[in-house]
């Protein structure tokens, strides 16, 4: 028996078997965060884009991207075809279920503002039949209407509240297209979970202001972009705003640096704050120390010192605001302290009261006569927070 041939056979076999997903592909090699490169004809793309990926691998053209020159393996050249029509059927099948629950959710929106809008204008509305507009109490319906073509069920809700507004004066078609659109909103805080208080957020208002303003060329973000560039920007204007805010007074009143470290689901953290006089604590960095701590690093003292002192000489880099660092009575960052302490000769490193407070307090807590006590009060709290009675 040929046991090289078998495996080469199985190599072959395991080469050529169905890809879930491009990236699954030893020819598709991804570079960074968001960039990857074709291995058969090496060349490299910016950004990542599965679709766009596997039209480039099955070498399909007028989709974006340059299709691949290398000669490939008809049995490798099949897989990417199928794996191509797999993606493009999914993302129609996408999209068609998109629009079903868009439908679904239209027709339930309506049928909430119709109810809404007959308490808004104190009036029943009333329709001569499924099909018909909706006319309102008293009205009678003409021969013309009840003549006309019968619409769809799934589109009768929509179009009685159009045809409620033909009769409407302006001041009830305002109070239609508000019904609409509060029933909208009602309808996505419900169905996405939404916390409550979040629709009283200034910048939910705000995007209400600039959704006035648009027409319809505006497009919304999608999710890659939210995730994405829009994220990255906003980042750096945050970061941006925030160091002007914390330098403003800084000359006059000094910056006091706040850090402390925790590992939070397995990751290796550390958290940098910032505070003036007029400024409450701002966080100015959280860096993960992940890559450190992997090269046989630790989150020792003279790791958190060099740290700290790369950040802070991007806010003070004369050495000459930088008052006080604050640590909590870990002795890695104490002895830390002591090293910025010398680096900065205006500095104090003190011990920050605050975070043993918290775990002087979060001890009290569990002792089971307090505990018994806080989980008490906390129902209570809730209880009439909701309006709520035993």
């Amino acid at each position: 028996m040929d046991i090289t041939g078998t495996f080469a056979a199985e190599a072959d076999e395991e080469e050529v078997s169905q890809l879930m997903t491009i990236w699954d592909d030893k020819y598709v090699e991804s570079v960074g965060m968001n960039s990857w490169r074709c291995l058969r004809c090496n060349k490299l793309f910016k950004p990542k884009h599965a679709t766009r990926a596997v039209a480039h691998m099955a070498k399909e053209k007028n989709l974006g991207i340059a299709v691949c020159s290398a000669s490939t393996p008809k049995e490798h050249s099949q897989r990417y075809t199928d794996l191509f029509h797999r993606t493009v059927n999914k993302a129609i099948n996408c999209k068609r279920g998109q629009e079903t629950v868009l439908n679904v959710a239209e027709a339930r929106q309506d049928v909430a503002a119709f109810s809404l809008c007959e308490k808004k204008l104190k009036t029943t509305l009333v329709q001569s039949s499924l099909f018909s507009t909706p006319l309102a109490s008293g009205s009678v319906s003409t021969a013309s209407s009840m003549a006309a073509k019968p619409r769809s069920p799934q589109r009768w809700l929509q179009s009685s509240l159009n045809g409620l507004v033909d009769q409407m004066v302006q001041s009830d078609v305002r109070t239609i297209s508000n019904a609409k659109l509060e029933m909208a909103i009602a309808d996505f805080w419900h169905s996405d979970n939404l916390p409550d208080r979040a629709v009283e957020s200034p910048r939910f208002k705000l995007i209400l202001k600039y959704a006035k303003l648009v027409d319809q060329t505006f497009k919304v973000p999608s999710r890659k972009s939210i995730g994405g560039p829009l994220l990255d920007l906003n980042y750096k204007n945050c970061m941006t705003l925030n160091k002007e805010m914390i330098l403003k007074e800084a000359d006059v009143f000094g910056l006091a640096w706040l850090s402390d470290g925790a590992t939070v689901a397995r990751m290796p953290l550390m958290n940098v704050l910032a505070m003036c006089a007029n400024i409450s604590p701002t966080t100015v960095a959280i860096t993960d120390c992940s890559e450190h701590i992997s090269h046989g690093g630790k989150k020792d003292a003279p790791f958190i010192a060099s740290m700290m002192e790369d950040l802070v000489l991007k806010f003070d880099p004369t050495k000459s605001h930088t008052d006080i660092f604050f640590f909590d009575g870990a002795s890695n960052v104490a002895k830390a302290g002591q090293v910025l302490q010398a680096k900065f000769p205006r500095s104090y490193s003190l011990h920050g009261g605050e975070h043993v407070v918290s775990l002087f307090f979060d001890d009290i807590s569990k002792l089971p006569p307090i505990k018994v006590s806080v989980v008490f009060h906390f129902y209570a709290f809730l209880l009439i927070e909701c309006d709520l009675t035993f």
